[in-house]
């Protein structure tokens, strides 16, 4: 069952309320003073199916006879950064609040038309990561969510609408021309996902830094048509799009850590880390032990060569030969050393996740 009903917010809302013939002088007031809560009244005394009340309301009440969709469906509206985004997110709130249904207001920053390089760079990014996090961690799942994609950018929608599709969550649209919402037809989109473990290091710098410097020679093609390209002073600098966010927003609903990550060992089957009599990098030992006791699954570890001192990353997971995890570190002096890992994992699946946890955990540590 539909538990969850996500919503991209424009501001129609406000324009139609401008529009109305033969405006009454209260309605008027209460747009310039922003009274929400006067304006959800004189909304509420209205046809929901009207246009006056705007792409939102509209849409959400032709959506209530979808076949799954529960009567007390919480209501997630994704609203601009903008002082009539704001507005019109406060008018929705108060509107369904008197028809006694649950409201959740998600503030999208850098969802706003006074910058475009904000709007493409940020905006549209914290909008994936919303939807996305609402749909992991409040809705449970695809399965009890749905996506409106009616109100908003058209930037916006478009997005909505490819995130759904990738997540497998159902998408609705409805045009003000429409007599009824439309169910958009589900799209074959699938996404490499053997990326991330190639290039964990990579994409979780540039989840969190937003921009990271990396010639293009080291970063694929296949992942290079997931990012944004700019040359910066001579440097080659990348950054993530709406379409990484995607990607990784995908990952984490499909292959969550919870249920993907390797069984945990018993104690007497686990051996702690060995390392050859080297010298190593300062801090390595320390760092591998910790890694090794804090992750259950983690059977063993034991130091490779650390030859090719050049090719070694900081603090880089990724999968080795025989399937074993393999760390690289380097200390302040740009020291590196290699450590593999056995670990409990039977499935690839089971070893991305390792690595994408391992980097995500320690990666940046």
């Amino acid at each position: 069952m539909i538990r969850h009903v996500i919503n991209t917010v424009g501001t129609s809302l406000l324009e139609n309320l401008r529009r109305v013939a033969d405006i009454p002088p209260e309605l008027t007031g209460w747009l310039d003073r922003k009274d929400a809560k006067q304006l959800a009244k004189w909304l509420a005394g209205h046809q929901p199916e009207q246009r006056e009340c705007g792409a939102e309301i509209n849409s959400i009440h032709h959506l209530e006879g979808h076949s799954g969709l529960v009567a007390d469906a919480t209501l997630h509206f994704c609203v601009s950064q903008t002082p009539e985004g704001k507005f019109v997110a406060a008018i929705l709130n108060e509107y369904y609040l008197r028809k006694n249904r649950t409201v959740r207001l998600h503030e999208v920053s850098g969802l706003q038309d006074a910058d475009p390089q904000r709007f493409r760079r940020e905006g549209l990014r914290q909008l994936v990561r919303i939807i996305g996090t609402i749909i992991r961690n409040e809705a449970g799942g695809p399965a009890y969510t749905l996506i409106n994609a009616t109100g908003g950018y058209k930037a916006q929608i478009a997005i909505a609408v490819v995130l759904g599709q990738a997540l497998g969550v159902p998408v609705h649209y409805k045009h003000e021309r429409f007599p009824s919402i439309i169910s958009l037809p589900p799209l074959p989109i699938t996404f490499d996902y053997s990326l991330l473990t190639k290039h964990s290091d990579l994409l979780d710098a540039l989840e969190q830094e937003g921009v990271v410097k990396s010639p293009a020679s080291a970063v694929p093609d296949s992942l290079q048509v997931l990012l944004e390209h700019e040359l910066v002073d001579g440097l080659d600098c990348w950054a993530m799009t709406a379409i990484s966010e995607i990607y990784l927003e995908g990952y984490r609903l499909r292959f969550p850590a919870e249920k993907t990550l390797p069984p945990s060992a018993s104690t007497e089957n686990r051996k702690a880390p060995t390392f050859r009599d080297d010298h190593y990098p300062k801090g390595f030992q320390d760092y591998v032990e910790r890694i090794w006791r804090e992750n259950p699954w983690i059977l063993s570890a034991h130091s490779l060569p650390y030859d090719r001192q050049p090719s070694i990353r900081d603090r880089t997971f990724y999968i080795g030969n025989d399937d074993q995890l393999t760390a690289e570190y380097r200390d302040r002096n740009n020291f590196g050393a290699r450590e593999a890992f056995l670990t409990t994992a039977k499935t690839n699946a089971q070893r991305e996740a390792a690595v994408w946890h391992l980097t995500q955990r320690y990666g940046r540590d």
